[in-house]
């Protein structure tokens, strides 16, 4: 298995799980904080949107998920 597999098959089971074995605990620590707030602005907002939120919080994991996945295995 190449070296890059490993972090990014961690990252795919827990976020930012791959950016912390590479030693990049500060991006680990951004992508943690994109997912926190990123979903509370979405749960404050649920009162506006309404059963729309549902959809924005699903699109907003699923973006961020992929995303930290590919940063695990790329950098």
């Amino acid at each position: 298995m190449e070296k890059h597999q490993v972090p990014a098959l961690l990252s795919f089971f827990i976020p930012a799980l791959g950016q912390f074995v590479k030693g990049q605990v500060k991006e680990g620590l951004m992508i943690w904080m994109w997912f926190i707030l990123g979903n509370l602005l979405l749960l404050v907002l649920s009162g506006i949107l309404g059963g729309f939120t549902i959809i924005l919080m699903m699109i907003f994991n699923i973006f961020l998920w992929i995303y930290q996945i590919y940063d695990a295995y790329n950098n």
